[in-house]
């Protein structure tokens, strides 16, 4: 579905972008390149690719995403937040959660919300990996992440506005298939 390649596009130049941030220019290069390359469907994987060398430039090469550790953690509570709102937001509109656009597990019952939470995971990897959180203020920095401004369709917005916003007109191109309804969160700075 081309919604879900304009998502992994996007997912990916975020991952570049937070390379960019940390001085990790070769790499950030070498993402843009596979955010460019994205076939429909993904068909080369590229998502999976730039995950490897995203999480190997982040964390080192012997990170492993299915460890308990603290980095873990970090990481999966702050997509837990933004999981809920995205889980609100199709809910409000009157969507299901269960029935996504590429994540299509049986015994998830968050597949539609885990394919729009993709281009947004890179701001809660950039709090983790710039030490913004530590064990006594996690809770804290993640749900106060709600509140930062970001911009979408050329308004400054607080995040948790602008997912609102970007998942209803996601939701309005699913229906429409008006490709001008996918608009994407810029949050670079």
């Amino acid at each position: 579905m081309y919604l879900w390649k304009r998502i992994i596009e996007q997912k990916i130049k975020n991952q570049a972008n937070v390379l960019k941030i940390i001085n990790k220019n070769s790499r950030y290069e070498q993402l843009l390149d596979y955010a460019a390359s994205v076939l429909m469907g993904d068909e080369t994987n590229r998502e999976g690719h730039s995950a490897k060398v995203y999480f190997n430039c982040l964390f080192g090469k012997s990170f492993n995403r299915k460890e308990n550790n603290e980095i873990n953690k970090y990481l999966n509570y702050g997509y837990s937040i933004l999981l809920s709102v995205i889980n609100r937001e199709i809910k409000i509109l009157g969507y299901l959660t269960e029935l996504g656009i590429h994540h299509i597990g049986e015994s998830n019952s968050f597949n539609l919300s885990c394919d729009f939470i993709e281009p947004l995971r890179s701001l809660v990897d950039l709090l983790v990996i710039t030490n913004q959180v530590n064990e006594q203020n996690f809770k804290q920095v993640f749900i106060e992440l709600l509140t930062r401004k970001v911009l979408y369709n050329d308004k400054e917005l607080f995040l948790d506005n602008a997912i609102h916003l970007m998942v209803e007109d996601w939701i309005s191109y699913m229906v429409t298939g008006e490709e001008e309804k996918i608009k994407f969160i810029n949050y670079e700075n």
